[in-house]
């Protein structure tokens, strides 16, 4: 463990370059979706508004993202709806839960193809 401020300055710039990594996924994802503001995106507090906003949702859904352990139920729906959107499996929104599997799955949603649309039962 680096706890010198040259370890501190590293653990900044990793920390730094992870949070514009992913508000440019966001960004993308919300562009794609035609979302009247993806900027905010960059934007502590207002990109989680941001990602309720793209899975359908409201503001009540924002500040239940902000409640401990309540928070994880609207979680899951807002990335497995996010995963829907786009056209995969609602499973595959749950890679969003698994680190550094995150990152690419976070590239994929945002800049991959989108996948097969499911075949609509009658």
């Amino acid at each position: 463990m680096l706890h010198t401020t040259a370890g501190y300055l590293i653990y900044g710039a990793i920390s730094l370059i992870v949070y514009l990594y992913i508000a440019y996924c966001l960004r993308e994802f919300a562009r794609k979706q035609a979302a009247r503001r993806p900027w905010l995106a960059w934007i502590p507090i207002a990109n989680v508004y941001l990602l309720c906003t793209l899975a359908g949702h409201g503001a009540w859904w924002t500040v239940w993202m902000f409640i401990p352990v309540v928070d994880i139920i609207p979680a899951l729906i807002i990335i497995m709806r996010l995963a829907r959107i786009r056209g995969h499996r609602r499973a595959f929104g749950l890679l969003l839960l698994i680190p550094l599997v995150n990152y690419i799955a976070m590239w994929v949603l945002a800049f991959g193809r989108p996948g097969p649309r499911p075949i609509q039962a009658y």
